[in-house]
Parts: structure tokens; C-alpha cells; sequence
């Protein structure tokens, strides 16, 4: 079960839902809001690391739907989520999908095992067993065997009698200077330093275990007994929500919120209806949202089509899990059973690709990637390491950081262990911004995404200049300042005219899907001829 507090995503400081206060009595009863929940409401920035900073505290319960209905006593003594033995259903092994060339992989992720006596978000660590530590590192090496890193991720890692099994937190920040984001949109830190390529904060998130549960099972075979919940599994699944499995819905008084204004987390960005229409395109707060965050009326899914957990009432553990009596193999699942041990991220794995991350990973590690202006000239520069029967880099590039188009492919070096370096040059490149990422394909068909990299090039206001050369679907005229459309005709190599139309000053687009691949001069009335080429039919 996931519990949120937010004052800029709906919820006042004072005058919680009636239903919801046992619950806050219960985390200031156990320390998990301390002072946090007492301070003046605001977010904070931190001069020190760049972008400004959401702090997200969530409680994730995996054995919630084992127990009887709780009447939460108003003294906020009970402690939520005790692990009884629930009924066992069966024995479930799901093993772990395969690493690929782990072992040569430049980036990694660890655990900071906190010592004991250590505090942490109000909670006070005790010493880890060795048995603990070695079941976290294998779900550790899990996640880092389908993630593809640019960035070592560090993870702070508490061993604290907290209720359930166990949580996680993370800072979230959005990314102003990243294109596809613009200023609109949350991301948690792991995955906006991936999409950056740099690091933002470290440790990135935190993760919290139950030292007070007695009954987990530490093997790292997928073997629980039925009196036993796997450890490997509940660490799957809170690194999950460490990495970005989490969304800031929230519902009072009739109303569901996906987050007010631009508060938009790239989770709610991901999930549509069972309609498919974008959640995020729908009012918020509103009835409608509330009634889909609780499975009035529809459903929700992620646009993968899993479909998310939306109990009535509603749950703080809500959509940011799987349903998992739809789904009852996934990880992100809000329950886990006795004797279930889930080792594969599942319909994760796609998700996490939905909101960024590269995931399946690649025989190849891009470890530098630049681009930058020379001149009119945009030029990119890139490194990779151990490239394994690699089959090469296309090369992409944007106006706007969203729709991307191929500029060309720079094969691979085959079979390379060391550094191989790869350089790229635009010629014609969109004026002023321009942006650029690498697609790593292998031979198998399997893709990846760099970060994306903006290059800046010089722009001579009052020239006529046509971009971009070659084009596939649609050429850009850039004219001089002018209060009248200028008149145009595409003529091919023979002199027929192909294509009219009028331009407007400053900027337009001008569609050439119907032309066939060739050379062509568009004759501007008035102003010099530019030629271009057509690369190919789309």
C-alpha cells in the first residue's frame, strides 16, 4: 500500500479524509512523517543540486489483501499491515529474465547498508543481517541486469522495524532543460539523471526493510516455505517504486487528482484508460478521475495494457501497482503470498521503458555521448565500450524533443572490448535548436535510447534558409521578415512543376510525402532558389 502526502498535489495539511487519519496517526505513531509532516508546507530547493525537488513518502504493504478487514483504533496504536499467516494459495516460482554481458557493464547499482544506530527519515536502522544483505544484493542485480545505466545509482538501505514489509522514498524533480519533458513533468531521481546523463543527487532513493518481521525467507532459489514471504521479492518490488513504478494520484471528498497544474509525474503520464483515452487528459481533480481511481466506470491501464490496481474504496496503494487479481504473476502486484517468490520484472519491464529507462540490455555500453555546434555545422561525438557482435548506432534528431526522425545509421565495430569512439556530422542542420539522441540497435531487433543532447546553431535572421537536407516528409522554410506570403513552386530536375503553395513568414512547413525520392529546386517568387533533397517515400 502506497501513502502520500502532498500540499501542492490536493491534500491540506490539516483535514484529512476521515478514512485516511488512522492511517497518519499510525505513520506519526511509527516515526515515518516526524517532523516532515509538522513543518510549514512547502517544497524546498536545494542549492546545492540542481532542479527543484518534491520529497514523495511511500509506504508499500505487499501482504495487505491477506488480512481481514482492520477496524483502525482512533488511538493510532495499531500498526498497520502485521504480517499473519495468511491462507496459502500455492507455491510460486517465477525466475529472474536472463542478464545479458553483465559482467562487462560500465555502470552500476549498490546498496548503502546503513550501520546501526543510523536515523532515516525519522527511523532509526539496526544492524543488517548478512543473510538480508545477500538476498538485497541479488534483487539488486536483478533490476541491474534489465536497466540500462548511463549513471552508478546509489541506494540508501535502512533495516528498521517499519509497519508492512517494508517502503521506499525517492526525491522527484522536473527537467527543464530536457525536451521531451519540458518544465511539466516529475520524474524520481534515478530516472531523470539516466535521462540527463548526469547526476542530480546520490543516494538517488531509499529503501526501508521490516527488521521486525520474523517470518522472511533470505534463499535466493525462489523457494519459500508457505510460512514464509520471499525477501528477494518484497526488494524487487520496493526497488521498483525506487526506480519510478509510482504515481501521485490522489482522492478526498468525491474528487481523484492526478496532480493539480503542472504536478504531473511521467508514471500518470504513461496510464490511460480502459477507453484509451491519456488519463492526464482529463480534468483533474474531477469525479471522473476519482471514479477510474477507484474502478467506477472503467478502468485504468498503463499503456502497455496491464491493468492497475483500483480498489473502491480507494487505496493510497492505488494505481501504482498492478491488479493483481487480473495480473496475479506481476511484481508491482499490492500483494504478495506466502510462498510466492516473483524474481522477473514482468509487465515492469515495459513499463519502465514507457517512462525512459533503457531496459533489455544491449551487447554494448554507450559511455560518451556529446554534440555541439561548429559553426552552421552540428557535430556529435560518442563512446562506447564492449561491443559484442553490435550491430550500430542510428543517429536521430528533433526540433522539439519529441518527434524524431533518422538522419543515419554508423555501423558498429563488430567484436571490441576497449573504448571505441564514433563521430556524426549535420550539415544542414534545424536552426537555432536542435536536438539529437542515438538509437542502439542489435541484431536481434532490439533497441535503445541515449539521453538526449541540444545543440544551439547560429541563425541568420534575415536569410532565406531551408531545412532539413535530405528530408523525408516535410521541408522548413525560414523567410525574411516580410508582411505578405511569398508564392512557391517545387520543380524537379526536368522542370515540372510538382508542388504550389504560399509561405508565411517567418517559418513554414511545406509537406512532400507525395514526391518521390530526387532532387528538387523550390522557387521562391522573389527571392533566391534553394534545392533540397527528398530521401524517400514515407
Amino acid at each position: 500500500m502506497l501513502l502520500f502526502e502532498f500540499s501542492r498535489l490536493g491534500l491540506p495539511r490539516k483535514g484529512y479524509p476521515a478514512a485516511l487519519q488512522p492511517v497518519f496517526g499510525i505513520l506519526r505513531e511509527v516515526r515515518l512523517l516526524g517532523s516532515w509532516e509538522r513543518a510549514p508546507w512547502r517544497l524546498d530547493v536545494n542549492s546545492k543540486i540542481p532542479g527543484v525537488f518534491l520529497l514523495v513518502l511511500f509506504y508499500s504493504c505487499a501482504v495487505w489483501g491477506q488480512l481481514p478487514t482492520v477496524a483502525w483504533p482512533s488511538d493510532g496504536t495499531h500498526t498497520p499491515c502485521i504480517l499473519q499467516p495468511g491462507p496459502f494459495e500455492r507455491h510460486l516460482f517465477i525466475p529472474p529474465d536472463p542478464p545479458k554481458f553483465l559482467n562487462l557493464r560500465a555502470f552500476s547499482i549498490s546498496a548503502i547498508y546503513l550501520p546501526q544506530g543510523s536515523t532515516l527519515d525519522g527511523n532509526t536502522c539496526n544492524e543488517w543481517p548478512a543473510a538480508a544483505m545477500t538476498a538485497f544484493d541479488y534483487a539488486i542485480s536483478i533490476w541491474r541486469g534489465q536497466l540500462t545505466l548511463n549513471r552508478n545509482i546509489t541506494i540508501n538501505a535502512c533495516w528498521t522495524p517499519v509497519g508492512g514489509l517494508g517502503y521506499a522514498s525517492s526525491s522527484f524533480t522536473r527537467l527543464p532543460n530536457y525536451p521531451a519533458s519540458g518544465n511539466t513533468t516529475w520524474y524520481p531521481i534515478a530516472l531523470a539523471e539516466h535521462l540527463l546523463g548526469q547526476e542530480v543527487a546520490s543516494p538517488e532513493f531509499s529503501v526501508f526493510m521490516n527488521s521486525g518481521f520474523l517470518n522472511w525467507y533470505f534463499g535466493t532459489d525462489g523457494n519459500p516455505t508457505n510460512l514464509k514471504v520471499d525477501f528477494v521479492t518484497t526488494a524487487l518490488h520496493e526497488l521498483g517504486h525506487g526506480f519510478g513504478f509510482l504515481g501521485f494520484a490522489s482522492y478526498s471528498g468525491g474528487l481523484g487528482s492526478y496532480g493539480p497544474n503542472e504536478e504531473i509525474d511521467i508514471f500518470s503520464r504513461r496510464i490511460k484508460t480502459n477507453t484509451g483515452v491519456a488519463l492526464t487528459s482529463l480534468t483533474s481533480p474531477s469525479v471522473e478521475v476519482g471514479n477510474l481511481l477507484r474502478g467506477i466506470g472503467g478502468s485504468l491501464l498503463d499503456n502497455n495494457n496491464v491493468k492497475l490496481y483500483t480498489p473502491d474504496p480507494f487505496s493510497s496503494s492505488s494505481y501504482s501497482h498492478y491488479d493483481g487479481a487480473v495480473h496475479p504473476t506481476e511484481l508491482m502486484k499490492p500483494v504478495l503470498n506466502y510462498g510466492q517468490a516473483i524474481h522477473s520484472l514482468g509487465g515492469t519491464s515495459g513499463f519502465m521503458s514507457l517512462i525512459g529507462w533503457g531496459l533489455g540490455p544491449l551487447p554494448v555500453e554507450l559511455t560518451r555521448f556529446e554534440a555541439a555546434a561548429n559553426g552552421k555545422v552540428a557535430e556529435l561525438l560518442w563512446e562506447s565500450q564492449h561491443e559484442l557482435n553490435f550491430k550500430g548506432f542510428g543517429v536521430e534528431r528533433s526540433m522539439d524533443g519529441i518527434a524524431w526522425e533518422t538522419l543515419g545509421f554508423v555501423p558498429g565495430k563488430g567484436n571490441a572490448q576497449g573504448p571505441q569512439t564514433y563521430a556524426f556530422a549535420d550539415y544542414f542542420p534545424f536552426p537555432e535548436n536542435a536536438y539529437y539522441r542515438l538509437k542502439l540497435e542489435d541484431w536481434d531487433g532490439s533497441v535503445q535510447y541515449s539521453a538526449i543532447r541540444a545543440v544551439q546553431v547560429p541563425f541568420e535572421p534575415e536569410a532565406l534558409y531551408l531545412f532539413p537536407i535530405p528530408a523525408a516528409q516535410e521541408v522548413w522554410v525560414r523567410l525574411p521578415p516580410s508582411a505578405n506570403p511569398v508564392a512557391f513552386n517545387i520543380v524537379n530536375p526536368f522542370g515540372q512543376i510538382l508542388l504550389t503553395g504560399s509561405a508565411l513568414p517567418p517559418l513554414q512547413r511545406i509537406d512532400i510525402r507525395s514526391l518521390p525520392s530526387g532532387w528538387y529546386l523550390i522557387d521562391l517568387e522573389g527571392l533566391p532558389t534553394k534545392s533540397f533533397i527528398k530521401a524517400g517515400r514515407e
